[in-house]
């Protein structure tokens, strides 16, 4: 005699030859799509299975636990459809899944504790209209996934049996509040009606998949990754560029400041031979006094170490090492990037202004930072090169805010003007004369690649102001 019972055992057998159907087709193949449905079927299986030997097992197993697995079970089918696109990550979809099963245990034992241990009225109802809504994301999930391939055919024919089981369960929970019928195995003709026929749309879902995957695994799926193979070309090709230009960049900054560079190493080079001759003179000449020895090799100590900061504020630039995050101190590079600009500064009459308060120490790439001081600073003193103001200053302003510190480059020349201010980052985008437009795309890059920021603002009473966040 055909039953309810019989339908149930028929489709747990239905779900678990297609369960294994799906093995045989994807075995040693890493497709997480085709693992999540895969899992759905035996779920499903399981759970069709323990409801029809409920009287056999104890009630907690035997309902509270089958409704979470099949709620599980049609909720990962769903993200099995997600992991059909490409790059899509599923992972916190499977996390939520578990997560929604898992709660409505809880919630129906919870219940089954409130009802003295058996199954209420309020037990069938959540559960018929918890798997209305996911029947209905089902249905969502599969039309937007199937926009997404060119044969959306079948995609359709998924999304049209979820949304026939959700009507399905909604023609159950109509029957249940008219008829005060709760029991899934009570005899009546609609009961049976209603179980054979999600029986069926759940057995050609199953198929319909298969069919779907046998598809995409010998043709479209094929496609997409050739697709995704060129895709990770592009992204290289990408990368390349901008190890390319960040490159580029060091060399451009060198040369723009070979001239400074040379005068700021020659005066303590300089000092440092002239106390040396000093020093072979008093040799010389027998007055060579303790006394006169002391500050002579302070001052020479203080004129390589001079010297040393120099070459070590290019070196930062230049090591492999440098791409690494560490713990820098902003002051410190701070002063090693106005050490390289110290002469030109003072031939062109500028005046700098630190204010750098709080904790300023971080993790960042020391030589990517130390280029986007040299790339802001180097701009400050352009523009102010070309202004008529009477006192030139540059304002390097420091501060913590919350969870990040902040650093405030300021110079009072004629800022930048409204129409380039919306495009101040693109690449290419240059208003000097041999300007190569990389310098402020690239110090956005390295801010944003870090977990940083860096933004524009017009300075109060007029001039430029790059305002840098960084992750504290």
């Amino acid at each position: 005699m055909i039953n309810i019972q019989s339908i149930f055992i028929f489709y747990s057998a239905i779900s678990t030859f297609c369960g294994l159907l799906l093995i045989g087709l994807f075995w040693g193949r890493k497709d997480l799509s085709a693992s999540i449905w895969i899992a759905c079927c035996l779920l499903s299986a399981l759970a069709t299975s323990v409801t029809v030997y409920r009287t056999e097992i104890p009630l907690i197993i035997s309902y509270s636990l089958m409704i979470s697995i099949e709620s599980a079970s049609l909720l990962l089918m769903s993200q099995s459809l997600w992991g059909l696109l490409l790059g899509k990550k599923v992972s916190r979809g499977i996390a939520y899944s578990i997560g929604l099963a898992i709660s409505l245990f809880i919630l129906h034992e919870s219940l089954r504790y409130i009802g003295n241990g058996k199954i209420t009225a309020q037990m069938s109802f959540l559960t018929t209209f918890v798997w209305i809504l996911i029947n209905l994301y089902g249905a969502y999930t599969a039309k937007k996934v199937g926009n997404q391939f060119q044969n959306r055919l079948i995609f359709n024919c998924i999304s049209a049996i979820f949304i026939g089981s959700s009507l399905l369960y909604v023609f159950r929970g109509l029957n249940m509040f008219f008829e005060k019928s709760y029991h899934v195995f009570d005899p009546q003709l609609y009961n049976f009606i209603t179980y054979f026929s999600i029986a069926v749309l759940s057995t050609l879902r199953n198929l319909i998949y298969i069919n779907l995957r046998m598809h995409l695994g010998f043709a479209e799926h094929g496609r997409l990754n050739n697709m995704n193979m060129a895709l990770n070309n592009v992204v290289e090709e990408r990368e390349r560029m901008i190890a390319a230009m960040l490159q580029s960049n060091k060399s451009s900054a060198t040369e723009a400041l070979s001239v400074s560079i040379a005068h700021e190493l020659n005066q303590p080079l300089g000092a440092s031979l002239l106390n040396i001759q000093f020093l072979k003179m008093l040799e010389k000449s027998g007055d060579l006094k303790p006394e006169l020895v002391g500050p002579i090799v302070n001052q020479l100590e203080k004129d390589t170490k001079r010297s040393s900061e120099v070459i070590r504020s290019l070196r930062a630039i230049f090591t492999k090492e440098s791409s690494l995050p560490e713990v820098i101190q902003v002051r410190e590079l701070v002063d090693n990037a106005l050490a390289i600009y110290k002469s030109e500064l003072i031939s062109k009459n500028i005046q700098i202004k630190l204010d750098l308060t709080g904790n300023a120490v971080f993790l960042f790439n020391k030589g990517q930072f130390l280029q986007v001081l040299l790339n802001l600073i180097n701009n400050a003193i352009q523009a102010l090169s070309n202004s008529n103001s009477a006192q030139k200053l540059i304002s390097l302003h420091g501060y913590e805010k919350e969870s990040q510190y902040i650093l405030e480059i300021t110079d009072n020349g004629p800022g930048v003007s409204k129409d380039r201010q919306p495009n101040l980052f693109g690449l290419l985008n240059s208003d000097k004369a041999n300007g190569m437009g990389v310098g402020l795309w690239l110090s956005a890059y390295i801010m944003s690649n870090a977990g940083g920021k860096i933004i524009y603002q017009d300075a109060t009473g007029g001039g430029a102001k790059f305002i840098l966040s960084f992750p504290h």
